[in-house]
């Protein structure tokens, strides 16, 4: 993919509903392999959620598992693809892992803040070391309850999760250029963070829609639909990166080829 700052220097345009029939088509034709790979990862993330400390690596894991539907979905243009490319995103292991890393310390001063304004509650100290140290961390952050925390605390947990999902917009294109584009890590999250800044809002807008819908096909049908909407979602947003980043001539052809085929 050459020129990976050209949507930075002459800006691009965003085509959702394209993005959504080639990615359906690509789906179609590997259904089979994409649901039996996200059942499995499904599995392996829930059996892992339950051993103590391993779950402290989900997100990584997670991460490894997303870069795999991105090289998976490279290799289906040349007809070369093979089950075991899901997981090659391990091989990729370093720039993912320290993505993550730099992503948690971005959030670290919020985080901070909002630690300092808690300490003076010995309740809070006490629960919060219980809930890091449990089996299930994550999860026992979650249900923490606090009623004597000052506002300040609640105002900055607000703060954290919108730049929570600043920050998870802006690097929306990060794995996919460090998996197919081939940049390091620090590279891949600038490259991402300015392209995005470009049409944050829209890009916003768009992925609320799909999440939305995501999780509404995921509750309907009692969650056996995420085996669908999850590789498709993953479909969506690799052909979405691969517009955004490729020449215009040569989306200009796959338009003109889609088109054609109907």
């Amino acid at each position: 993919m050459e020129n990976l700052e050209r949507p930075i220097l002459e800006g691009y345009s965003l085509n959702p509903s394209l993005y959504l029939k080639k990615a359906w088509a690509s789906f179609n034709q590997e259904a089979g392999t994409f649901i039996g790979m996200t059942l499995l990862f499904f599995v392996l993330q829930i059996a892992l959620s339950y051993i103590p400390f391993l779950s402290l690596l989900s997100n990584f894991v997670t991460s490894c598992f997303t870069a795999g539907y991105y090289i998976y979905l490279r290799n289906m243009e040349d007809s070369n693809q093979q089950a075991k490319q899901f997981f090659d995103g391990f091989l990729y292991f370093k720039d993912i892992f320290l993505y993550l890393i730099t992503f948690l310390l971005l959030l670290a001063p919020v985080i901070i803040l909002i630690l300092l304004v808690a300490l003076p509650s010995t309740e809070f100290i006490g629960s919060f070391v219980g809930a890091i140290t449990s089996d299930q961390p994550a999860l026992a952050i979650e249900n923490l309850d606090f009623p004597n925390l000052p506002i300040t605390f609640s105002i900055g947990v607000i703060i954290l999760a919108l730049l929570a999902i600043y920050l998870s917009v802006s690097y929306l294109f990060v794995l996919p250029l460090i998996v197919d584009g081939k940049q390091s890590f620090w590279t891949a999250m600038e490259l991402s963070r300015q392209t995005v800044s470009q049409r944050f809002l829209e890009i916003l807008a768009y992925l609320i829609v799909t999440i939305i819908a995501f999780f509404l096909v995921s509750i309907v049908t009692c969650f056996v639909g995420a085996l669908v909407a999850s590789p498709l979602l993953y479909c969506i947003l690799f052909e979405a990166y691969k517009d955004v980043f490729s020449q215009h001539e040569a989306n200009s052809e796959d338009e003109n080829h889609l088109i054609d085929q109907e």
